[in-house]
C-alpha cells in the first residue's frame, strides 16, 4: 500500500494552506486550479473495503483546519443520505462519473431537489447543511476526493453529521463515515423522523433495489 502522497495531492494541500479558503466556493476554485491526478492517486484506493462499509474511505491528510479523503467506489457503492455536521466549508472532486442526489429537509421530511449526475472533472460544494447521497451506478470502479474544512480550529471537522435511514424512518449522528445502513453496524442511538416525500422515497428505493441491496433485512431491526 502506498504511503507517500503523490505530488498533485501535496500541491493541493500547500495551496489550501497558503490561500486559507473562507468558504466552499473559494476552496472549489483552488481544487479546480490544482486538481488531483487520478493516475497518481489510484494506488491509494480501498476498493477492497468490507461489505458493511458501503464505500471505501481513506484519510490522506488532516490538520486543525481541514482534512482530505480519497473515497473508492465499487459498482453499486452508495453513501447513506447525510449532511456534514460541523463542516463549515468543503468540496468534492469527481475523478469519475457518479450518481448524485441533493435533498431539502423541511417539516421533518426530506424532499429530492436535484438528481443531476456528478460527472468526472466536476467539483461540488460541501458545507454543514448540504444533505446529499452519492454513489457509483456505473460498471467500473470510481474515485473521488473529499475535502472538509473549518475556520474555527477549536471545532473538529466533519463531526456530528446526520445520517438518514429511510428503511427505518429514523436518523442518527456519526463522527465518521456516512455508510449506508447495514445489520452489522447498527447505531446505538436512533431518532425518529417521518421520512421521505413520495418522489424522494420512490427514487431512493429504486436506487437501493437496483443495486441488489436486500432492504427486507432492515424490517426486523426496529
Amino acid at each position: 500500500m502506498k504511503t507517500s502522497l503523490p505530488s498533485s495531492v501535496i500541491q493541493l494541500i500547500n495551496e489550501i494552506q497558503e490561500n486559507a479558503p473562507r468558504n466552499s466556493n473559494e476552496l472549489a476554485g483552488i481544487v479546480n486550479n490544482h486538481p488531483v491526478k487520478r493516475e497518481e492517486i489510484l494506488p491509494f484506493h480501498t476498493f477492497n473495503h468490507a461489505a458493511k462499509e458501503s464505500y471505501g474511505r481513506r484519510e490522506l491528510y488532516k490538520c486543525n483546519f481541514f482534512c482530505i479523503y480519497l473515497m473508492s467506489w465499487c459498482p453499486g457503492d452508495f453513501t447513506a443520505i447525510h449532511d456534514h455536521g460541523t463542516t463549515q466549508w468543503g468540496c468534492v472532486q469527481a475523478l469519475d462519473d457518479f450518481t448524485h442526489r441533493l435533498y431539502h429537509f423541511s417539516n421533518n421530511y426530506l424532499s429530492l431537489i436535484d438528481s443531476r449526475p456528478f460527472l468526472k472533472g466536476q467539483t461540488a460544494a460541501v458545507y454543514n447543511n448540504v444533505i446529499h447521497m452519492m454513489g457509483n451506478a456505473g460498471k467500473n470502479n470510481a474515485l473521488s476526493i473529499h475535502i472538509y474544512g473549518t475556520s474555527d480550529p477549536q471545532k473538529q471537522v466533519a463531526r456530528d453529521s446526520r445520517i438518514f435511514y429511510p428503511e427505518l424512518g429514523q436518523m442518527t449522528y456519526t463522527q465518521g463515515a456516512a455508510y449506508m445502513l447495514h445489520p452489522e453496524n447498527m447505531p446505538e442511538q436512533l431518532h425518529d423522523f417521518p421520512g421521505l416525500d413520495s418522489a424522494a422515497r420512490e427514487d431512493y428505493f429504486n436506487l437501493t433495489q437496483l443495486h441488489k441491496r436486500d432492504i427486507s433485512t432492515f424490517k426486523t431491526l426496529h
